[in-house]
Order: structure tokens, then sequence, then C-alpha cells
């Protein structure tokens, strides 16, 4: 089994990845997890990591609180 798979099958996900994809930095990143602004993750001694699950959960919900003024509409004509 791979060393960033549970074994209920869901992807661990390490700070470092979650911010790259992001565009954030690790700091940021864990400064929003300790303020509850993002999934605080849990902690394998002293590293934290997420779950895949968690990490999309968390985008999706973000996505259907966006008022309709900030999605933005393209239009390819």
């Amino acid at each position: 089994m791979s060393r960033t798979a549970n074994p209920l099958g869901d992807k661990f996900l390490t700070a470092e990845q979650i911010a790259e994809a992001l565009q954030i930095s690790v700091s940021h990143l864990c400064q929003c997890a300790n303020e509850g602004k993002f999934p605080k993750g849990f902690k394998i001694g002293s590293v934290r990591r997420w779950t895949l699950s968690s990490i999309q959960n968390w985008f999706n919900q973000q996505e259907r609180e966006l008022p309709p003024s900030s999605q933005i509409e393209i239009n390819l004509r």
C-alpha cells in the first residue's frame, strides 16, 4: 500500500501539496487552518495531513457559497 493512502482508500495530502494546488504559501494555509477558515486536518506526530475528500468537500462548499456577483461568466463568441 502507498504511504499516501489510508486503508479506506482516501489519499492523504501534505500542506505543501495543498498549498501548491491553491497557489498559496504553506504558512498561509496553516494560518487559515488554525483560524478555522480551512479544514484543520489531523496530525500524525508533528506532521499535519488532510484527506483528499475533506479538501474536495471544502472546495465544493466554498463554490456553493459564492455570491452570484462573484461568479464570472465567460463568453467565447
